[in-house]
């Protein structure tokens, strides 16, 4: 049911407002979701496996978070009587409009715009879904998740191809208002579209570190993992060229940031190798290797679209009116405190507000800041959740790329180990794009936002600060995706280069006679 939400959410959630019939196919099938993730944890609290345990703060944080959002909009579309409104939202700038249109004295919500606070709270539904329905997964699951990402991503990239190939007029961009001469995937934003790929670079990471450590183990040349670093690598071109096709400016900026976290997992990640291994200095050969393709796939973007993006930096018109959308919705917001106008309200509320220098052709849809939108719609309570998440955030961080025992991982949990890191970075990387534009206020990149938070609470089988595993996991041979050849301590690299292709094959006896005579002969 998880991975059905992120493939509707992701195909159907692209629109940059609310009311589209793709969002209202994917609430209903979150609100789905909720009911078998409340089930299931029911039935975990009896049996004593319950993944949000009240006891495990990780665990518990993310459930007042959310219970503390709710309870906001809760209190924004609460009717009071009109002495208690007015102190709550003291001497604001709607109150000569209501006592101007004659409805000063009537009972209402703080919420200027309540239809709007229920659409918003109605959004909320997915990136809710997702991320406890995350959460009650164990970590090979997750890890059959990021897979699903990437494979909705490369099927972005994919669609983003064929709408450069077919013009402004292909019928494969799904939203009227849109960029028509740019890729833009499921979405109708070039920018929405270059954080999906960014996201996807980074789960990427997950695939490829592995398999460029299994291609240097010693007679990787003998098994599938050459093949299969070639397909990861060839991946992580292809979504840098992707990224040039989107011409977003703040897109480019952020995937060299995450091409820096590429090479921090890179350095930081290692797998234990056999006895007599020859190959020497590993971790810098993995790092060497990951920049190296990185490198790469950097200079073919840049030779790939080049001119596209140089065109993206030239002086743009609306360079200059994000500033001043960011100002006047700074200015409102500190007037709307405590409450705020209300989520969802910022579209009437900054047009009753703008400045006449502000005015364009077409009117504001997002203040294209995400904090300065989020203290105007949500008053100062906006801050108390922001800080409470980046707090349980930076803890959680801090965890699993300091305090993560390693050496006592098997593949399993190194790679949910690799998940992990990399959704920090994608969390940073979303966080740091809100600041200039509004990719959380979609549908699919809010239910990938909650895919990576969720990553981040410890799964059902294990600990990352303690290497404890509560129950077990796969073993090795049985976790290993990229690679047919399983390692292990003490193993002679003779008898690993033996495990070939077709190892498992009933051969012929005459054959299986003749391969172990020059068996012997290599031997002696």
């Amino acid at each position: 049911m998880t991975g059905l939400v992120l493939v509707a959410a992701t195909i159907l959630g692209g629109g940059t407002r609310t009311g589209f019939s793709g969002d209202v196919i994917t609430q209903f099938l979150a609100v789905v979701l909720l009911v078998v993730v409340a089930t299931n944890s029911l039935k975990g609290e009896r049996d004593g496996s319950w993944v949000l345990s009240r006891s495990d703060a990780n665990r518990l944080l993310p459930i007042v978070i959310v219970g503390f959002s709710c309870l906001l909009i809760v209190l924004q579309l609460l009717p009071l009587p009109p002495e208690l409104w007015s102190k709550l939202t003291g001497d604001s700038f709607v109150g000569s409009g209501l006592d101007l249109v004659g409805v000063a004295g009537a009972w209402r919500p703080i919420s200027l715009t309540p239809h709007a606070t229920w659409a918003s709270a109605a959004s909320l539904l997915v990136p809710i879904a997702v991320f406890f329905g995350t959460a009650r997964l164990d970590a090979p699951s997750r890890l059959k998740l990021c897979w699903l990402v990437l494979a909705l991503g490369a099927m972005a990239l994919i669609l983003g191809l064929l709408q450069i190939a077919q013009g402004p007029l292909s019928e494969l961009r799904f939203f009227e208002i849109t960029n028509p001469t740019e890729a833009v995937g499921f979405f109708a934003n070039r920018n929405h579209f270059a954080a999906q790929l960014y996201v996807t670079l980074m789960l990427a990471a997950v695939l490829f570190i592995p398999t460029v450590q299994d291609s240097l183990q010693p007679g990787a040349q003998y098994t599938r993992a050459v093949f299969w670093f070639a397909c990861a690598a060839a991946f992580v071109i292809a979504i840098m060229a992707g990224l040039a096709m989107a011409r977003s400016r703040a897109g480019i900026f952020l995937a060299m940031a995450a091409v820096v976290g590429i090479a921090a997992m890179a350095m930081t990640n290692r797998r234990a190798f056999p006895a007599g291994n020859t190959v020497t200095n590993t971790r810098l050969s993995v790092s060497r290797v990951s920049l190296a393709v990185v490198g790469f796939a950097t200079v073919f973007a840049l030779q790939f679209g080049l001119h596209r993006i140089l065109t993206r930096f030239a002086i743009d018109s609306l360079e200059d009116l994000r500033l001043r959308l960011f100002h006047t919705t700074l200015e409102t917001a500190i007037k709307a405190i405590p409450f705020g106008t209300g989520l969802g309200s910022f579209v009437p509320v900054y047009a009753s507000v703008e400045k006449a220098n502000d005015v364009f052709r077409s009117y504001a849809n997002r203040a294209h800041n995400d904090y300065a939108e989020f203290l105007l719609e949500a008053g100062i309570f906006s801050a108390i959740i922001l800080l409470v998440f980046l707090w349980w955030f930076v803890s959680r961080g801090y965890a699993i790329w300091f305090r993560a025992k390693r050496d006592s991982f098997c593949s399993a949990q190194l790679n949910h180990l690799l998940l992990q890191q990399a959704s920090t970075i994608v969390i940073i990387l979303l966080l740091a794009h809100s600041f200039v534009d509004y990719p959380l206020r979609t549908t699919a990149l809010a239910a990938l936002f909650a895919f990576s938070c969720a990553t981040l609470v410890p799964p059902l089988d294990f600990s990352v600060e303690q290497g404890r595993i509560d129950r077990p996991l796969e073993t090795d041979e049985q976790s290993q995706t990229f690679s047919q050849v399983s390692l292990h301590q003490n193993e002679p690299v003779q008898q690993v280069l033996r495990r070939r292709w077709g190892a498992d094959v009933e051969w012929p006896e005459a054959w299986q006679e003749k391969n172990n005579n020059a068996q012997d002969d290599e031997d002696a």
